[in-house]
């Protein structure tokens, strides 16, 4: 290790504690389409290919969301945002993220409009070891984390998107 000294005698070496960064408090995921769309059918592949993306940022960064935030961007660059706290408490698993988004798109109750761009927001972050984990007794739900672990193992090694839903490989751009 070298030491600079300087002209006023300082070796420039600094012995303060390094602090990592807080983690961030939101994180978000986004897919834009080639032509504005009214198709729903395109536009839920979309949101769940943004959920399969968040809850893997969000579990590869051992945090879950409190709630979800849906933003719609329509042809003439109007927006209509809508947010809602997750039912089963904070979580980072796609299931409850698409979920939540599919109601808050529902909700929106669109009558064709042309969808430019779907996002999907991940907000009041914490940290995934301070949320309790609740038993469930529904042994789909269990097969289906079961599947998510995999999954994030898989697309850790082979790298991120190899594995995933086929609905949202669709056209989800």
């Amino acid at each position: 290790m070298q030491h600079l000294r300087t002209s006023d005698g300082t070796r420039g070496i600094d012995r303060r504690v390094i602090v990592p960064a807080e983690l961030p408090h939101s994180a978000s995921a986004a897919r834009r389409f080639s032509t504005d769309t009214p198709a729903p059918d395109l536009i839920r592949a979309a949101l769940l290919s943004c959920a399969v993306e968040l809850g893997e940022l969000l579990r590869g960064r051992r945090q879950a969301a409190k709630a979800v935030t849906l933003t719609l961007t329509f042809a003439g660059s109007g927006q209509l945002i809508r947010s809602r706290q997750l039912p089963g408490g904070p979580s980072a698993h796609t299931d409850d993220l698409r979920d939540l988004a599919y109601d808050l798109y529902r909700s929106m109750a669109l009558q064709r409009a042309r969808v430019r761009a779907v996002a999907i927001r991940g907000e009041q972050l914490v940290a995934a070891e301070t949320v309790a984990e609740q038993l469930s007794l529904d042994a789909m739900r269990e097969d289906r984390l079961r599947a998510e672990r995999a999954v994030d193992a898989l697309n850790r090694r082979f790298g991120p998107g190899t594995v995933g839903p086929a609905a949202s490989h669709r056209h989800a751009g």
